[in-house]
């Protein structure tokens, strides 16, 4: 086999499946940093939101 069509093979044995999984990959890593963020902003609103009892029956 030619050198030229050794690394074609290899692109395409590498390249290939890694172009398919790259979206998988970065669409993952936006919902882990959504998910975070979310996390984050619900701590935060639950000391804003949170109810003192004073009454003192």
């Amino acid at each position: 086999m030619k050198k030229k069509y050794r690394r074609a093979v290899c692109f395409t044995l590498i390249g290939i499946p890694y172009i398919i999984t790259l979206p998988f990959i970065c669409i993952g890593w936006l919902m882990e940093k959504l998910a975070s963020g979310l996390w984050n902003y619900s701590e935060w609103l639950k000391t804003k939101l949170r109810v003192y009892d004073y009454d003192l029956d």
